[in-house]
């Protein structure tokens, strides 16, 4: 598909697809041996985001010197594995053919869409030849708001990404468990693996993980586990925040000086990785 440019605030906007879209930004940063202009942000966004929320986050990167790909979740990719896994192979193929000029990539994900940031890196676990290079340039990881633990909690967290209404989301949230009952084989038991997956096979890059003990669709014990035995590894740094309370997807909307504080942290930390040919490692996948 032919891509579709404008240009504003010394941003240019290239459409790519219905759900891909890049946004370049041309005030480049003195960065240590040029890391922020080598980048590539892949920003995994969740279900109906609204337009005026993912425009803070692309001020956020772009601000800093950034290029940011937005990837938008389909509810269709988390319904349907196959076609997620089928999207996240065109995805990776056009990271290799159309953005190799870019040395370093970290990955945004944010509710859903640190799913499908997982289908992406088990393919580039499974299929090294074609889709290694996500790993070989991966240099860092920002997991938020990931709707984690159980089959409910992620038909919860769906439910709620399509609609604001309590009934809708009521009746869509059974047809879900419903649907996934009958297609086990095709569905939860791929969801279950992918869990085990992300669990057992981190990308081995600075990690920031944020979260908040009453998000209704992440388990906050999952979180823990998780950041527990990410930290055990000891080959790579763990960045946490928890907080008593906040909003699905909107931690930083709630919490904007912490959550900016956590962020520099982190990013000086991939760039440092960045800046020192880190590699990440490629563990056999388990699946």
């Amino acid at each position: 598909m032919a891509a579709m440019d404008s240009s504003q605030d010394n941003i240019k906007v290239t459409n790519i697809t219905s759900t891909l879209t890049l946004y370049e930004s041309s005030i480049k940063p003195a960065s240590q041996n040029n890391v922020i202009a080598d980048t590539l942000v892949l920003f995994f966004g969740w279900l109906n985001a609204k337009q005026e929320a993912l425009d803070k986050y692309r001020k956020l990167y772009l601000s800093r010197g950034f290029d940011v790909l937005f990837i938008y979740g389909k509810l269709s990719h988390f319904a349907w594995p196959p076609g997620s896994v089928q999207a996240s192979f065109e995805l990776l193929q056009l990271l290799k053919k159309r953005f190799d000029r870019y040395d370093h990539y970290f990955a945004h994900g944010v509710s859903v869409g640190a799913y499908n940031y997982t289908i992406c890196l088990q393919m580039a676990t499974d299929m090294p030849v074609h889709c290694g290079h996500f790993r070989e340039k991966l240099k860092g990881v920002v997991l938020d708001s990931m709707t984690c633990g159980s089959l409910s909690r992620m038909t919860e967290g769906v439910s709620k990404g399509v609609t604001n209404s309590a009934f809708l989301r009521k009746i869509i949230k059974k047809s879900m468990e419903y649907y996934f009952a009958i297609t086990r084989r095709h569905t939860a038991d791929f969801y279950e693996k992918e869990v085990q997956f992300f669990i057992d096979c981190p990308a081995e890059v600075p990690t920031l993980i944020l979260a908040s003990r009453d998000d209704p669709m992440s388990d906050p014990q999952f979180v823990e586990d998780i950041h527990s035995r990410w930290e055990a590894i000891g080959s790579f740094k763990v960045f946490y925040k928890m907080w008593e309370t906040s909003t699905h997807a909107a931690h930083y909307r709630s919490h904007p000086e912490e959550y900016l504080s956590h962020l520099g942290e982190f990013l000086a930390a991939y760039e440092q990785c960045a800046a020192t040919g880190n590699k990440t490692k490629g563990p056999q996948s388990k699946l």
